[in-house]
């Protein structure tokens, strides 16, 4: 079995860092075979910036996806003539990033019957319209336009579910964290991992925080909230830790995804973005709140409302009431001193996810999706 997985990078590691993902846990449970020779399933994942899903993987990562028959290629490496046993059985699309101009055409002369099976991976959302869209099928305008099914990843039983299975099992800080996690000042100083778009929320946040008096640390991630820090302290360069009052933000550099899951376990508070990270906070039991990816028209607050009904579902309202004032970026001050509250909530959260999710999540309910729609081809 060829599985091709397709990725752009578009919200700079979200896309890259899901799509490695997905395809280290399909990689580690092989697909029944629909042919009638038996084989090993061969993954080739294409990525328009490859150098992020190196860095996302770290070594230790690339060698066990090296062990599974997982390749990682750029995108100009599907834009070639394909030999016959090169042409892949299934192809992942994530994110309607398309497909390599040459790279459809030859799938498009194949023989009707050979076309593979084309699985377009949507964006996660709470959103009830998509559950009733999952795994349906796109109309073909002939014979040789190869079908697409949509798929739907969410948090209900009806959708493509989430991504399971990468908590940290660490208790130790990892190796690129530890030199950071020691120059903690306060022993007693509440943790926060910043990893956000930064935009005009991030200063406001800092200098809320710098005003609570009370000793926390925050560990800033490079990029986006590295420069958004820098501007607040008005600094030239945000290189080594900083006080402000009681507030300590020690600069973090990249770190490849197992370890940044560590982080999320280890903080009190996690503030994430996009898609992936926004998963792994979930499942760390931790309070967090979500950057989510800005839409024009203001698409994405409807997406994080209809997260935030289900997150809080059942709660009490002055929990709930709480929750929501810091997910929305309300006044540090009216909620943190119920960050214990919070955190409890959160944990509840990770058992329901554990409990839907962990021995039948998104890659385990692909796999069934495409054993049953390969069976019928």
């Amino acid at each position: 079995m060829r599985i091709d997985v397709f990725c752009r990078v578009i919200d700079n590691f979200g896309d890259a860092g899901f799509t490695w993902r997905l395809a280290q846990r399909l990689s580690q449970a092989p697909l029944e075979n629909h042919f009638t020779m038996p084989s090993r399933d061969l993954y080739r994942v294409f990525c328009d910036q490859p150098e992020i899903i190196y860095q996302l993987a770290g070594t230790k990562a690339l060698e066990r996806a090296h062990h599974n028959n997982l390749q990682i290629l750029p995108w100009s490496s599907a834009a070639h003539v394909m030999s016959p046993d090169e042409f892949p059985d299934v192809i992942l699309e994530t994110f309607s990033c398309g497909l390599p101009e040459i790279y459809q055409q030859q799938l498009q002369h194949r023989n009707p019957n050979q076309l593979p099976l084309l699985i377009n991976i949507e964006y996660l959302s709470a959103e009830a319209w998509t559950n009733s869209h999952h795994g349906l099928r796109s109309l073909s305008a002939s014979a040789q336009e190869i079908s697409r099914y949509f798929y739907f990843p969410g948090l209900t039983s009806q959708s493509g579910g989430v991504l399971a299975g990468f908590e940290a099992k660490l208790i130790h800080p990892p190796d690129t964290l530890k030199p950071f996690w020691e120059q903690i000042q306060h022993p007693t100083a509440q943790k926060i991992s910043i990893f956000n778009y930064a935009g005009d929320t991030l200063a406001p946040f800092l200098s809320q925080l710098q005003t609570l008096q009370k000793p926390i640390t925050c560990f800033i991630c490079a990029g986006l909230p590295t420069i958004g820090t820098c501007d607040w302290l008005e600094i030239s360069e945000f290189c080594s830790p900083q006080q402000r009052d009681y507030l300590q933000l020690i600069p973090i550099p990249f770190i490849p995804q197992e370890d940044y899951d560590w982080l999320l376990l280890a903080c009190d508070l996690n503030w994430v973005r996009g898609e992936d990270s926004f998963v792994r906070a979930q499942f760390a039991g931790k309070p967090f709140i979500w950057d989510i990816y800005p839409q024009t028209e203001l698409v994405h607050q409807k997406k994080l409302a209809a997260f935030l009904d289900i997150y809080w579902q059942n709660s009490p309202k002055e929990q709930q009431k709480l929750g929501r004032l810091a997910m929305q970026n309300g006044p540090v001050s009216t909620w943190w001193n119920s960050l214990d509250r919070l955190k409890e909530h959160a944990i509840a959260w990770q058992s329901v996810l554990q409990k839907n999710f962990q021995k039948d999540d998104l890659a385990d309910r692909l796999r069934t999706f495409m054993n049953e729609k390969l069976k019928q081809s």
